[in-house]
Parts: structure tokens; C-alpha cells; sequence
């Protein structure tokens, strides 16, 4: 409907080939957003081929990232670039499309250049500090995110920051600062598991004296060579090494991190896959292991692989913690009935409260996903009664709430997220929500505006934005 309003508004005014532009450009940019990149690609091209203003590139820019011709699109950004110097959105596409080009000197210049334009924009230093660790530039990765974090009020999205923070002042020879930034990460992010297998790797690494804190000899002289040939990207020599101790030691649980490291470096999947379903059969409670696999999803390994393995482990030992994660893998590759299975065995198995309350936090995001909002809240109000600040799920609940137009309950319970989370920009922007189905629009436009400025890229904060621009005219 506002199309066609905005349509006919500019049809009164201009001349009718800019009319038919107008249209082109709003046509092009909503297929887009619906996924037809075929048909919005016709509109651009006739958009493109009259004397349109050259603003218009800035949709056909979307386009062209969206259909991943990202060869094209450097070719455009660069033309184009004098007319988009200081637009943040345009610059940081194409930083981004640089980097999928593989020109990673021209990448760096152009982030740290945004960067420098905008040093409190904390996507384009977290993005600009992934492209300095891609480099091997830990020193300088390490400055940028530090950068970030005292400069920028505490947050619980942060968590990534002080990750990647800790891997840093690990690779830096900063074991001690890479131990505090981890539990800085974990206290935002309790459920964080990467950083939880980080945590393990850190804290078993410096109980066996096995990260390079000194020039001082540890009693694994063998696990020291093999770390340190590790450390010098000799992986195959690091690999021997570490297999040879492990002929003698074959549980020594420090070594196999380290080879798990090394075959990481290596891409050495199948050997990985290996090894875990052998370590987790023998000892099927050690969840590091399980972890591992979980890590693996963001490798090239088939997701169905690692489903596959979990499900032969939790043939084998059925208590164990594999159903937890199978169901999490399931959930990652769209398959939620798969994952409510799972996610039942597991809750039937958890021994601790605040699991269970999580593994009742997924099943009503799955029910919530299907706009089944009855079950959503059934699950939700069952975990808030066995985790009472467990600020997510009163997140969530609040929303389903206010979806069902219960809005005192809803208020309730995001009363109670922000009292956990004040600052949370998820929570603040499900309060603008509450606002907004409670009439109160011009209030949710006021914190939807803050929320915008922090988060200028996200989806739902822009959704709701929109809304309560229409409403309040």
C-alpha cells in the first residue's frame, strides 16, 4: 500500500520518465528483498540504461551482492566511488565485496579508512580486526578491538569481541589476559560454546604449562617441541611429534587439543572425525569433545557428517550429552522436528536446572518460529520457573506475548529481561514493540531511533522502525 501511495504522490509531481524510474527503482529494490534476483535484475537494467539519478546505485548494489557477483560489483563501487566517500553503508559493502574478491591489501586500507571515519562504529572495527587476524596482524587486530571495547558503554553483544579479544592475547603470549577476556565473553554469553571450549583449551593449557609463558622447560619436553613447531606454521613436523606422544600417552588430554589444532590448520577433516568418535566412545561425559564437533559446522564439513557421527555416539551411549548437540545441528540445517526429538531426550536427561531451562528456551523458539505461541509460552513460563533470571527467555515470552495481545503480561516480563539486561539492545528493541502494540508509537519510534543508530543493519530493529514511522505519519 505505501508503494503505491509513494507511486502515485510522485506521478502528480514528475515527469513520466521519472516517473517509470521511481517505479523501476522501488519494483527492483522489492524483489530484491522477496529473493527474485532474475526479475529485479530486468529492472535494474532498464533502471540503469536511462539518465537515472546515481543514487539509484545504491539498490543495484544490493543487488549485485545479493547475487554474489561480486566481480561485477567492485567494478561498479569503484566507478561510482567519489559520488559514496562518506556513506557508511555503500564503504562498508565495499570493503566487504573487496575481501570476497581475495585483494586483502586494498581490504585492509579500506576498513581501517572507515574506521578511522567512524572509530565508534563497532561492526566496522570488528570486521576490520577478522581482517587483520586473516592477515596474521594480531598486534594490530588486538589494538582495533580493544579500541572498540573502551570506547563503547558495556554490552551483551560484545561477548564476540572479547573472544576474539582472548584467542589474540593468547597468540600474543598474554595467557593471563587471555583468561580474564574469556570470562569476560562467557559472563555476557553464559552459553556461549565456542568460548566454552575456549575456556577448556585455555584453562587445561595453562594447568599443564603448555602455553609459551616463559623460556621455561614444562614436563612434557616432547608436547613443547610440538607446540612450538605448531606455533611456527610447521604443522606436518608438529603432527608427528604430538602422534609420537600420544602413541605413549594416548588420553593425555592437552595433547590431543594440540592435534586437534594442528589437523584444523591441516583441513584434515576425516582424520578429525576420526579421532573425535574414538575419544568420545571411550569416554563418552568428557563434553570438550562434543564441542569439537559443534565447532566443526563452521568448517567445510557437511553438517549431515557431523549429525551422522553424533548419532552413532548416542546409539552407543544413549545418556550421554550427544542429543544436546545433534539437536542444535538439526536446528542449524532447518530441521525442527528433528530437533524437538532431541531437544526432549536431552531435557529428559539434563541433570542441571539452568540446562534444562535452556534446552526449554529452544523448543519455544522452534514454536515461536511456527507461530504455535501457546506452546512457545507454555515452554517459556516452565523455564523461567526453574531459571527465574534467565533474561532471554523473558525476552521471548514478552514477545509472544505481546504477538497474543496479552500486553500487561508482556510488559511484565520485559520488565523483567531489562532488569537482568538493561542495556540489551534485543530486550530495548521487544520494549518499543510492547510500546507499539500498546498504541504508545511515538515512544517506540523515540527507542527505536537510539536502537538504529547502535545497530544500523538490523532487520528487526528496521522493521519496527518503519512501522511506527507509517503509524505516527
Amino acid at each position: 500500500m505505501l508503494y503505491l501511495i509513494c507511486l502515485f504522490f510522485f506521478s502528480t509531481i514528475l515527469p513520466n520518465d521519472t516517473v517509470d524510474n521511481f517505479h523501476s527503482y522501488l519494483f527492483a529494490n522489492f524483489l530484491v528483498e522477496e529473493g527474485n534476483l532474475e526479475k529485479a535484475g530486468s529492472y535494474f537494467s532498464q533502471l540503469l540504461s536511462t539518465k537515472c539519478s546515481p543514487y539509484a546505485y545504491e539498490g543495484y548494489f544490493n543487488y549485485l551482492y545479493e547475487k554474489k557477483d561480486y566481480k561485477t560489483l567492485a567494478k561498479v563501487l569503484k566507478e561510482t566511488n567519489s559520488l559514496f566517500k562518506t556513506n557508511r553503508s555503500v564503504q562498508l559493502l565495499y570493503a566487504r565485496t573487496l575481501s570476497r574478491t581475495g585483494n586483502q591489501e586494498q581490504t585492509i586500507a579500506l576498513y581501517q579508512q572507515l574506521h578511522d571515519q567512524f572509530p565508534r562504529d563497532e561492526q566496522v572495527g570488528y570486521e576490520l580486526a577478522l581482517q587483520y587476524i586473516s592477515s596474521k596482524q594480531h598486534d594490530k587486530a588486538l589494538k582495533t578491538i580493544t579500541t572498540i571495547l573502551n570506547h563503547s558503554a558495556n554490552s551483551p553483544k560484545h561477548f564476540m569481541l572479547y573472544f576474539l579479544q582472548s584467542v589474540l592475547y593468547y597468540q600474543l603470549n598474554q595467557p593471563q589476559l587471555a583468561l580474564s577476556a574469556i570470562h569476560k565473553s562467557l559472563e555476557q554469553h553464559p552459553y556461549f560454546d565456542k568460548g566454552q571450549l575456549w575456556l577448556h583449551i585455555l584453562q587445561t593449557q595453562l594447568a599443564k604449562k603448555q602455553l609459551p609463558v616463559s623460556e621455561e622447560p614444562t614436563q612434557n619436553a616432547d608436547l613443547d617441541t610440538a607446540y612450538h613447531l605448531y606455533q611456527q606454521n610447521k604443522y606436518d613436523a608438529a603432527r608427528k611429534v604430538v602422534d609420537a606422544y600420544l602413541i605413549g600417552n594416548p588420553a593425555q588430554e592437552s595433547a590431543r587439543i594440540l592435534k586437534m589444532q594442528i589437523l584444523l590448520e591441516q583441513k584434515d577433516y576425516a582424520t578429525i572425525l576420526t579421532c573425535l568418535e574414538q575419544w568420545i566412545i571411550q569416554d563418552p561425559d568428557n563434553k570438550v569433545w562434543y564441542q569439537f564437533i559443534h565447532l566443526l559446522y563452521y568448517t567445510n564439513v557437511s553438517p549431515n557428517l557431523l549429525i551422522q557421527l553424533l548419532e552413532r555416539i548416542d546409539h552407543k551411549h544413549p545418556e550421554s550429552s550427544a542429543a544436546l548437540y545433534i539437536a542444535d545441528l538439526y536446528l542449524r540445517i532447518h530441521k525442527s522436528d528433528n530437533a524437538l526429538t532431541y531437544l526432549q531426550k536431552a531435557y529428559t536427561l539434563a541433570q542441571e536446572l539452568e540446562q534444562k531451562a535452556y534446552i526449554l528456551f529452544q523448543q519455544a523458539r522452534i514454536w515461536y518460529d511456527r507461530k504455535q505461541f501457546d506452546k512457545s509460552i507454555k515452554a517459556l513460563e516452565q523455564a523461567l520457573q526453574i531459571h527465574s533470571s534467565f533474561a532471554p527467555a523473558a525476552n521471548l515470552l514478552a514477545y509472544c506475548y505481546a504477538k497474543t495481545k496479552e500486553l500487561p503480561k508482556a510488559q511484565l516480563y520485559i520488565g523483567q529481561a531489562l532488569k537482568e539486561q538493561p542495556h540489551n539492545p534485543h530486550f530495548l528493541e521487544t520494549q518499543a514493540y510492547c510500546w507499539y502494540k500498546q498504541g504508545d508509537s511515538q515512544k517506540a519510534h523515540a527507542l527505536l531511533q537510539q536502537l538504529a543508530i547502535q545497530l544500523p543493519e538490523d532487520p528487526h530493529i528496521q522493521k519496527h522502525l518503519k512501522k511506527t514511522a507509517l503509524k505516527i505519519g
